[in-house]
């Protein structure tokens, strides 16, 4: 995993972390969209990080791999 990669991933979790202690300070105020759009939110960073290290191992395998690689395909 490169500098950056590695930067990203931890830029993610501590956007995360973040958001998630904002959320849990201010509990009371909060109505049923408010508490939906924070859950999405989180959710959201979660699944960015899931498809960027999706990505990074499908890199790994092409890197390792010894058949050409279509252009086309993902």
């Amino acid at each position: 995993m490169s500098s950056f990669e590695a930067v990203f991933l931890r830029k993610l979790d501590e956007l995360e972390a973040h958001l998630a202690k904002q959320s849990l300070e201010k509990p009371v105020a909060r109505d049923a969209f408010e508490f939906g759009h924070a859950s999405g939110t989180l959710h959201g960073i979660n699944h960015a990080r899931l498809a960027f290290l999706q990505l990074l191992e499908e890199k790994e395998k092409d890197a390792t791999s010894t058949q050409p690689r279509h252009p086309y395909s993902l």
